[in-house]
């Protein structure tokens, strides 16, 4: 007898099951009284009792975690290949999966026992598959459990979501010693078996996604590769450039751009960005006061200048000889960048015109437009700079026409003149949406206050995807 099925059991219930099997002589064959805690992702077995007979054929179980694209090896590659068991261990026993999702086992002594199952290729060649366990009883009963894998990684547009079919996907052997040291012939395109069954691309290599933005390969163990995915109007992915580190098993990973199979199936999801689209770290370059508040309506100091200043990175020092902030907050900022105004004072607010100003010269631009729109600028000692900012759209006047560059700036205004001159424009999406709804606070904010990473357009449109440590 090879194995039962039991049917119209409950989930997560208690059942005692006695076999009984009569031959067409009405001999019958009694074997031991089993039981099994019922599971949504297992099957039943059972062991005969004959306890001269110690080879037993046994149903695998099956865990499922319900993911839509989770299969079993023989689901992917169909019944016409062989498929092997590894068994880790002092195992002293004969262990043989068959295509039929049963398993033979052959002596072996109670104990848990790591396997590792791998594609046997006509000519001998395997291609990974993935881990199970093998627990043997002390009563000689046995299970088998593999988790189903999902082998079809999925391509899409970060920004919009949207996946992304026709995508030119090619895996290539990666250059390392370990495949230099096999005989690989480094950073040539993989040659693989074709498996009818494997589904959507039949394990070719290179293929495309699908309409669902899948693509998926069955490849060599112990084995290091790397991807190359490539669609008209999105800019080349190469995972050799991917930063991440994903970590399947203790032997499969990816690291340093490099995919290391050791014997597990690997699945890899990526973005692929449309051109012209920028991956960007911004700092913060402000910061709340020590009760906890933001304050952004608070007018602008010159030591809050110089922080914020030296906080963008812009690399335009300029000190000044001052000993009255010795053992300051500021002592750093304005060693850095006091210079840059004509007499600091530390706790003076700054004006808007100043302000417009002290960025202009920082950043060394060159006088823009030849006059202004703004009413009350023309014989101001910021002209040249307000005309530049103004020609810019980096900045905004009143609504009766003036720009009212001595009036005192606050933190807000400033944020926003920041923003503006390096293009940086946050919008609503994932992480800044989330801390937003937190917060209450607009996007402005967010970008003067969190270290952070961005997909960047063209325009300057942020979409935050990591707010950094």
């Amino acid at each position: 007898m090879d194995a039962s099925t039991v049917t119209g059991l409950s989930d997560s219930t208690d059942y005692y099951f006695t076999v009984v099997v009569s031959d067409e002589a009405g001999n019958k064959s009694i074997y031991d009284t089993a039981s099994a805690t019922t599971k949504s992702e297992r099957n039943v077995t059972h062991r005969p009792q004959d306890e001269d007979d110690d080879e037993s054929i046994f149903s695998v179980i099956v865990i499922n975690d319900e993911e839509e694209n989770c299969n079993t090896i023989t689901d992917l590659i169909g019944d016409s290949l062989e498929i092997e068991g590894k068994v880790s261990g002092d195992f002293d026993g004969e262990l043989t999966l068959n295509n039929d999702g049963t398993y033979v086992l052959e002596g072996g002594k109670s104990g848990t026992y790591e396997v590792v199952i791998e594609i046997v290729l006509p000519n001998g060649d395997r291609l990974a598959g993935n881990k199970a366990i093998l627990i043997i009883h002390e009563d000689g009963s046995s299970e088998f459990i593999v988790e189903l894998i999902d082998p079809f990684g999925v391509i899409n547009n970060p920004i919009t979501g949207e996946v992304l079919s026709d995508v030119e996907l090619g895996l290539y052997w990666a250059d390392t010693k370990s495949n230099e040291d096999n005989g690989r012939d480094v950073d040539t395109i993989v040659e693989l078996p074709l498996l009818p069954e494997f589904d959507p691309n039949k394990n070719m290599n290179p293929q495309k996604s699908d309409e669902n933005g899948s693509y998926g390969w069955m490849v060599f163990p112990d084995s290091d590769y790397y991807i190359i995915g490539e669609k008209d109007g999105y800019q080349v992915y190469d995972s050799r450039l991917d930063e991440r580190e994903i970590v399947y098993s203790d032997d499969t990973y990816m690291r340093d751009g490099i995919i290391h199979v050791g014997s597990m199936i690997v699945k890899l999801d990526f973005a692929l960005l449309q051109e012209g689209v920028e991956i960007e770290i911004h700092n913060h370059y402000i910061e709340g006061y020590e009760d906890g508040t933001l304050q952004f309506d608070r007018l602008l100091s010159e030591s809050e200048v110089v922080t914020i200043l030296d906080r963008l990175s812009l690399d335009k020092r300029k000190a000044a000889d001052r000993s009255e902030y010795e053992g300051k907050w500021y002592l750093e900022y304005a060693n850095n960048y006091a210079g840059w105004f004509d007499d600091f004072s530390a706790d003076n607010f700054v004006t808007r015109g100043d302000f417009v100003n002290i960025l202009f010269n920082v950043l060394g631009l060159e006088k823009k437009n030849d006059e202004s729109q703004f009413s009350d600028v023309n014989n101001h000692e910021n002209l040249d700079s307000i005309m530049t900012f103004e020609s810019n759209d980096w900045i905004n006047g009143y609504p009766d026409g003036t720009f009212k560059p001595d009036r005192e700036i606050s933190r807000n205004e400033a944020v926003i003149i920041i923003n503006n001159v390096f293009n940086h424009h946050p919008v609503e999406f994932d992480v800044l949406n989330k801390w937003m709804e937190l917060t209450g606070i607009n996007p402005n904010y967010a970008e003067a206050l969190f270290d952070h990473k961005a997909y960047v357009l063209p325009n300057g449109d942020e979409y935050w995807f990591e707010i950094l440590e």
